[in-house]
């Protein structure tokens, strides 16, 4: 009884400080977007020493953006995929990671079209080459990416999954140079090996090691580093897309959709006979979640769009490894995920290797 309470107590403690992180972080969004349009008009048509305030301004707010709701979204995605309680289920969660991938994928086509119907903008088409070349990869790699981190948190911790996708500057980089976006320096190379010994470091130590869900993550973190590097391909070679993140999301999302679509079929068609279907309770609950989650990741990807428009692909996943420390802090304290003095020491190591693998 005194350990039951206890351990209820932890986790309000605990949820308090995800709400509290969250709304902090979203503040601090807010803020900076406040500022930046207020010194944006206040400069309008004229040529001023303090345009490097104006950018900076403009990356710290999708900064916070990305951090809030990609922290929101992993967070719920545990919950919501390990632990939801399903009337007439016997374990608990919701065991439908691509289900959930192809509804998210599915809304982000619905307001991309409903944006565009609304504003009116016309959308220049890419032409066969490129989107062959950069908006069909991107929009499986996509999907493949974010149905493997939903499946994933059915197979490891929530430290284990972001100590894993922290390597993901690793791949981008490595993209980077194969698409002739970043070039292969010697010490970069370096610095990215010493963060790669400091990620097995961290992983293999972890107190609840799975080498199939670690495998797993890692296949999302590659085709992670895929798609934001095909992405910089993309705003590189289409002036509307370099301007505006929404015609980026516009022409990928589509082909994201597709690509789960059958591959649902084939694992998941079950779903139809589910017990989320049992009440409309159950349902409406089911359906509000996967929306509300769905808004979220929609505004996540966004915020990515144009933080990889703002700066490169390669900045992005460095500016993730603060994300990453926070994300384990906050796992920590909300799912009592465990890590050992030996993990965070790797995690410490791989830290060091990402920032220094940023230094030009």
């Amino acid at each position: 009884s005194a350990r039951r309470g206890q351990s209820r107590r932890h986790g309000a403690m605990g949820e308090l400080l995800l709400w509290v992180f969250l709304g902090t972080s979203s503040a601090l969004s807010a803020l900076c977007f406040v500022a930046h349009e207020l010194l944006r008009r206040s400069l309008r048509g004229e040529k001023h020493t303090t345009s490097w305030l104006l950018r900076a301004l403009a990356v710290a707010r999708y900064t916070f953006m990305w951090y809030s709701m990609s922290i929101f979204l992993v967070l719920f995605n545990k919950v919501f995929i390990s632990r939801w309680r399903v009337p007439g289920q016997e374990s608990r969660g919701f065991h439908y990671p691509l289900s959930i991938t192809l509804l998210h994928m599915t809304l982000k086509v619905v307001l991309t079209r409903c944006w565009q119907a609304y504003t009116g903008t016309r959308i220049e088409p890419l032409g066969f080459q490129l989107t062959a070349q950069a908006a069909i990869p991107i929009g499986v790699a996509t999907a493949a990416d974010v149905s493997l981190s939903n499946l994933s948190t059915l197979l490891v911790t929530v430290t284990a999954y972001t100590v894993v996708k922290s390597s993901a500057v690793l791949w981008i980089y490595m993209w980077g140079v194969l698409f002739r976006l970043e070039e292969l320096r010697a010490n970069t190379s370096a610095s990215l090996l010493v963060m790669v010994a400091g990620l097995v470091l961290a992983t293999v130590t972890d107190a609840d090691f799975s080498l199939v869900g670690c495998l797993v993550v890692l296949a999302a973190t590659v085709l992670s580093g895929l798609r934001w590097g095909l992405t910089q391909v993309l705003c590189r070679e289409s002036d509307q897309c370099r301007h505006n993140s929404l015609v980026t999301l516009y022409h990928f999302a589509p082909y994201g959709a597709m690509a789960m679509l059958p591959v649902f079929l084939v694992l998941e068609r079950d779903i139809f006979s589910s017990p989320v279907w049992s009440s409309p309770a159950v349902t409406l609950e089911f359906l509000g979640g996967i929306f509300a989650s769905g808004i979220v990741a929609f505004l996540l990807i966004f915020a990515e769009v144009e933080l990889v428009q703002s700066t490169s692909s390669l900045t992005l996943g460095v500016l993730g490894q603060l994300k990453e420390v926070t994300q384990i802090l906050l796992s920590m304290v909300v799912f009592s995920d465990r890590l050992t003095w030996m993990g965070a020491l790797g995690v410490g190591v791989s830290i060091v290797g990402a920032v220094g693998s940023s230094s030009r």
